[in-house]
């Protein structure tokens, strides 16, 4: 009954009995020593060496239910070491910190024996320091990544791309000729609103001396006889009818 389960499952099992707050971890130990552990290493190659998430969840389990089983932690080491691509930079991240703290543990088995693993996946993570810090173990999500990226002068972002590709010398000679067309086109650009502000002061200095021009020319409106006001007009009329 025990060994017809997969990997998948026996992963599933580990992860529910970690809720249980009941049964002691030795129990759960003794399960997988009796009966889930042969099934681990047969189905390793077909269920586990190349699901990297399986690999990682059952990692977690076993360090959380301090089942160092030298059998299976040797796969799980030699496949951290050797995997090429890693689907995610938070697979590099989790094994990193979980490497060092089973490396720092002198009660652990593997206590020492971790360090061409810890400074391999510390050099996976220097060439990705904008997401991960190795020395404070702080990650930055991509919004906080693309705050920063943004504010970045092109020659900055080429020196952070040749920092971690290597440019072939026609990539190198493309990036440096994209550069100079680019600074090229700024100075053009300066120049034109330059070119543009002066033109614009040109014509209005011109329109200044026409106005000024048109004024002289012209001759001065004649002043207009002040009309009297309305209450004078009435005492005036009130006057002429008391001589009559």
């Amino acid at each position: 009954m025990h060994t017809s389960i997969g990997t998948s499952e026996i992963i599933e099992l580990c992860e529910a009995f970690l809720e249980n707050k009941q049964l002691p971890r030795t129990y759960f130990v003794g399960k997988l020593d009796k009966y889930w552990k042969p099934t681990l290493l047969a189905r390793w190659e077909g269920e586990s060496r190349h699901y990297q998430h399986n690999v990682l969840r059952l990692s977690i389990c076993f360090e959380k239910l301090a089942y160092w089983d030298k059998d299976l932690w040797d796969r799980i080491i030699d496949h951290v070491h050797t995997m090429r691509r890693i689907q995610s930079i938070k697979f590099v991240i989790a094994y990193y910190e979980m490497f060092i703290r089973i490396n720092k543990d002198k009660a652990n088995p593997f206590f020492g024996k971790l360090t061409p693993q810890v400074a391999k996946l510390r050099d996976r993570l220097d060439r990705r320091d904008w997401h991960y810090n190795v020395d404070t173990h702080e990650y930055r999500g991509y919004e906080d990544w693309l705050k920063d990226y943004s504010k970045l002068t092109y020659d900055e972002t080429i020196a952070i791309f040749k920092k971690y590709h290597r440019l072939s010398p026609e990539q190198d000679r493309v990036v440096s000729e994209r550069r100079l067309r680019q600074e090229a086109a700024e100075r053009q650009k300066q120049e034109l609103l330059a070119l543009k502000s002066t033109y614009k002061r040109n014509i209005y200095l011109e329109k200044e001396k026409a106005k000024k021009a048109e004024g002289k020319d012209k001759p001065a409106p004649a002043k207009k006889a002040e009309e009297p006001e309305e209450e004078e007009v009435d005492d005036k009329k009130k006057k002429h009818k008391g001589k009559k």
